[in-house]
């Protein structure tokens, strides 16, 4: 006993001393129960080592099929052997969502093929060598001649044991295979034998604005009157993987001829092992690590919206607050990039013309009044953070375009970035052009302080004329933040030359052109920076402001701070800003606004659902008062318009008071405005329309505006009118076309067809796709339709009895018409009875038999257009 309690280690220990009486007895109770006992001990560890059922064990076993017991249907007893296999897939093309082992792949086009040894009406799927491959299966070794790589064989006959099993209730293809055949994908990516390249297509993209203004002077000293049109457009046309771009705008002023604006024609393919996109002719380098330079020649770039954690490019916003119906054009290093009209008050533009050439924007705001404002609007990139090991990297090589030089030099960029861990990015580059070398450092990091990038920068360029080297250094400092807390952000950057005399590559081509500095005098400094702050869930404040300190010009600055508060019934707000260009000329401008909803807690929609006031006061004293009511109209706001009256108080002048009006239209085939105003001293209007026209292997199509983003062109036989998802306002046309604008690329896109609305003669099989395009590409997506009367019949046989329920209807052409429901019933679509005979096969004897037709059905078929045609039909 004390030995065991050492062993044990306890403490107290009770010990039971049994007799020998009592040791027999425990012993004949274990022998009478060892094989009870036996059996339970062995029965676990067997469960444990059984393999487990799966669910889709039974559904993926198709050497047995499964039987049904017609019995426990009422009334006559049916065949029902039909579905021993499965429920009946007809051959053909089918979009379905896969899975593999159980992993989903997402949705594609299959080909089923008809079983040689089952009834007819069964098929199983087949797969090609390039989709196996775009699902993630790799095969061992195959031959390599096109008939085999082309052919379309069962999953067995590509992968030893693989399996497949569709469930044709939801449109889902479960595939098995071992795993040593299973490529696993990352979360999010999407393996490039997705990518689709798209049709052999040309688009024009179209932008028509006109504008006309008039001023005269109070005092009647005399009148002036302006008038432009200017007419932007792309052209597109992809041929094999190669998207060719033009793009120009034409305008046209008063007592003037037409200018014209080449601004880009370029070439470009993927290339998809580099993850890059290559591209010839005219183009622009990244702002990145040097200001960007225009110029014609040939670059390659990495392309990260290809990878699986995307970094997309930085693009400027617009925005802005008219006083009166105005006229708003984009420039950016001497180019016209875009003009547009825009009505009373805030506006934003986001539009495709918009990006490239690199620099700093100048947006010039036209009023109706006859003022003119313009706002520099930086154009600089964030912080820029990769993923660790992934590189970033850009080559040019061409020649610089400019508007404003004389010569234009040769040069090569080259830039590289290199993720060395989560939160740290290094990045290089080099310019080198006659008489100019540059060279940069720089690294960003994602701290808890923010995200900082830190550039600098060292040029050396050689005169030509005053044969002398001069150096100099820039610094650029980057920071953004996100503070979740308070849910403020922050954006800032400050550009400084530090030493010498440096030189950007833009401006050493503007001074060796013979033009100095050109529209873009050298900066020293640049500071930009913008503060977004929630006060309260409806109180907000905005500050931006940046400033520009020239060399031999005076500074330039712009300061806002705007303020917004929502109230359960309305809204107010308040803008005041103050800029002065680096001319001298200063403006200082505050604005109240006020916003109220109608028709909220109403049933009943207004025909005007806001209105729109404010009250802006300006250094010169001008005193602006305006109420705008504007509504929209239909679906999707197809129809948007707006009225106003506004009053002006001019210092030391009369009120001058004016009405003002817009309408806009937004169509499947494009965007059509229109807006007016007047009083005393001016009267404007304007006309604008904008859309694309796409030219295709089937025919012509008018579409909403494309840019140069991937698109969808949808085909659906017979569904005229019926609406495409987040298409804006975009439906099919008369011929079954219709196009799906500004899908992402290299991501997967929800291609879908409301079916709402259409025709009892039309029913949409299909309505849905998924499509995963490359830059630029337009994916044809069809969707399945049945066109036709409806029927809805009720069968008899010879002796005039009711067919019994699951016979089936068919005809030549469709083997899966229709099947009987009860009371004899079946709805038939697809038939057309005076061409198409109409057989039936009894689910109870399986013999065969043709409908008989009369004159009164066919009449009736050709009397009803849109309703189903009931009849009561026999066997011959």
């Amino acid at each position: 006993m004390d030995e065991l309690k050492q062993n044990t280690g306890a403490k107290n220990f009770v010990g039971i001393e049994k007799s020998d009486k009592l040791n027999r007895f425990y012993l004949r109770i274990i022998a009478l129960t060892y094989p009870i006992v036996g059996v339970f001990a062995i029965l676990p560890i067997g469960w444990a080592t059984d393999q487990t059922l799966q669910p889709t064990d039974l559904s993926l076993n198709q050497a047995k099929g499964m039987s049904f017991d017609a019995n426990f249907l009422h009334g006559q007893k049916v065949d029902l052997a039909a579905f021993e296999h499965g429920n009946p897939t007809t051959a053909g093309d089918h979009r379905v969502s896969i899975f593999v082992n159980d992993k989903p792949r997402g949705r594609f086009l299959i080909s089923f093929l008809p079983y040689s040894d089952k009834p007819q009406g069964y098929a199983y799927p087949c797969f090609t060598l390039a989709t196996l491959q775009q699902l993630g299966i790799e095969v061992e070794s195959v031959a390599r001649d096109n008939s085999v790589v082309n052919s379309c064989r069962a999953l067995d006959q590509w992968i030893p044991q693989g399996r497949s099993h569709y469930e044709s209730s939801d449109f889902i293809l479960q595939l098995t295979v071992a795993q040593k055949y299973f490529r696993p994908q990352k979360p999010g990516e999407i393996r490039p034998e997705r990518w689709e390249q798209g049709s052999n297509i040309a688009f024009i993209d179209y932008n028509v604005d006109g504008y006309s203004q008039r001023v005269s002077s109070l005092n009647k000293s005399g009148t002036t009157q302006q008038k432009t049109l200017s007419f932007g457009s792309l052209l597109g046309i992809n041929l094999e993987g190669w998207r060719l771009r033009y793009r120009q705008i034409s305008r046209k002023v008063q007592n003037a001829s037409w200018r014209y604006h080449g601004q880009s024609a370029y070439a470009e393919h993927d290339i998809t092992p580099l993850r890059s996109q290559f591209r010839v002719g005219d183009t622009w380098s990244s702002g990145e690590v040097f200001d960007s330079v225009t110029f014609r020649g040939a670059q390659l770039r990495s392309d990260h919206r290809m990878l699986s954690s995307t970094l997309r490019s930085y693009t400027p916003h617009f925005s802005g607050i008219a006083e009166t119906n105005a006229n708003v054009t984009l420039w950016q290093q001497g180019r016209l990039v875009q003009q547009t009209s825009v009505p009373a008050g805030p506006f934003d533009i986001d539009s495709p013309s918009v990006g490239g050439y690199g620099g700093d924007y100048t947006m010039v705001i036209d009023e109706a009044d006859g003022r003119k404002r313009v706002f520099i609007i930086p154009n600089s990139a964030p912080p820029l953070i990769l993923n660790k090991s992934v590189i970033k990297y850009e080559v040019d090589i061409g020649k610089i375009d400019q508007t404003a030089i004389l010569r234009s030099p040769y040069f090569i960029q080259a830039n590289l970035f290199y993720g060395l861990t989560e939160n740290y990015t290094l990045y290089t580059g080099t310019q080198v052009a006659n008489g100019y070398q540059g060279i940069a450092l720089g690294n960003a990091l994602n701290t808890f302080l923010g995200g900082i990038a830190i550039t600098g920068n060292i040029s050396q360029e050689k005169s030509t004329k005053q044969k002398f080297k001069s150096k100099g250094g820039r610094v650029n400092l980057s920071y953004s933040k996100y503070l979740l807390d308070t849910q403020t952000s922050i954006n800032a950057s400050v550009d400084r030359v530090v030493s010498g005399n440096y030189r950007t590559l833009n401006q050493s081509s503007y001074e060796q052109g013979g033009l100095g500095y050109g529209i873009y005098p050298a900066v020293k400094q640049r500071v930009s920076l913008s503060i977004g702050q929630p006060i309260t869930e409806s109180f907000s404040v905005n500050l931006s402001a940046s400033t520009y300190h020239y060399k031999k010009r005076a500074t330039s600055y712009q300061y806002s701070l705007s303020m917004n508060k929502q109230f359960t019934s309305y809204s107010l707000g308040a803008v005041l800003s103050r800029s002065q260009s680096y001319s001298g000329v200063n403006d200082n401008t505050l604005m109240l606004s006020l916003n109220i909803p109608f028709g909220r807690g109403s049933e009943r929609k207004p025909i005007f659902d806001s209105l729109y006031s404010t009250y802006s006061h300006d250094n010169d004293g001008t005193n602006t008062l305006q109420h705008n009511i504007n509504g929209h109209y239909g679906e999707e706001n197809a129809l948007v318009y707006g009225l106003g009256l506004n009053s002006e108080k001019v210092k030391q002048g009369k009120i001058n008071n004016g009405v003002q009006a817009n309408i806009a239209y937004n169509s499947s085939q494009g965007q059509y405005s229109t807006s007016f105003s007047r009083n005393r001293s001016h009267q404007q209007y304007s006309l604008s329309a904008n859309g694309s026209v796409v030219a295709h292997s089937a025919g012509v199509i008018a579409g909403r505006q494309l840019g140069n983003n991937p698109f969808a062109i949808i085909y659906a036989e017979g569904a005229q009118g019926a609406k495409i998802s987040n298409g804006h306002g975009a439906t099919i046309n008369r011929g079954g076309y219709g196009i799906l604008p500004s899908l992402t690329p290299y991501q997967e896109n929800r291609v879908a067809v409301n079916p709402e609305g259409l025709p009892l003669t039309v029913t949409l099989e299909e309505n849905e796709a998924t499509v995963i395009p490359r830059m630029g590409a337009a994916v044809k997506v069809k969707m399945k339709t049945q066109t036709g009367k409806p029927y809805l019949l009720k069968v008899r046989d010879r002796q005039q009895k009711l067919f019994a329920m699951m016979s089936q209807l068919f005809t030549e052409r469709s083997p899966h018409l229709a099947l009987v429901s009860q009371a004899g019933r079946a709805f038939v679509q697809g038939w057309d009875p005076e061409r198409e005979a109409l057989f039936i096969r009894d689910s109870v004897t399986n013999e065969t038999c043709q409908i008989s037709v009369d004159q009164d059905l066919i009449e009736q078929a050709k009397k009803i257009s849109d309703e189903i045609i009931y009849k009561e039909v026999s066997c011959q």
